[in-house]
């Protein structure tokens, strides 16, 4: 497993478990709709996330061959994941109905875990 898939799998899972707690507290707070609600905002980071791993990958394969390239990769992807995020907000808003405050909070509260990620000390290759 190399550096890009095991830095996103441990983003993976705090993600997940920020997202948890925070769909638990709606559920204690509120009802189990808005903690539903509330996963679906993680699970629109999670999809971020996914997204930005792929495109990090394909960046880092291109970056043998032209530096242009590989950072042409990252800015198309930047846009494409605003794009599908934005798509994602609105058919869970629209189409499936969830509250769109749950959502917007389960997704923020998921988003810390790349300022955890930053904070965390760097783990020596071995």
């Amino acid at each position: 497993m190399n550096e890009i898939a095991r830095s996103g799998a441990y983003l993976l899972i705090a993600q997940l478990l920020l997202g948890l707690i925070t769909a638990s507290g709606f559920y204690w707070g509120k009802d189990i709709y808005y903690a539903l609600s509330a996963l679906a905002g993680t699970l629109g980071t999670v999809l971020f996330t996914l997204l930005l791993q792929w495109d990090m990958q394909r960046a880092n394969k291109a970056a043998g061959q032209s530096y242009g390239h590989s950072q042409g990769i990252l800015y198309a992807g930047a846009l494409i994941r605003f794009l599908v995020l934005g798509l994602y907000f609105a058919l869970a808003i629209a189409w499936l109905g969830v509250q769109a405050l749950a959502l917007c909070v389960g997704f923020a509260v998921s988003q810390l875990s790349f300022v955890m990620a930053m904070r965390a000390p760097m783990r020596t290759r071995g």
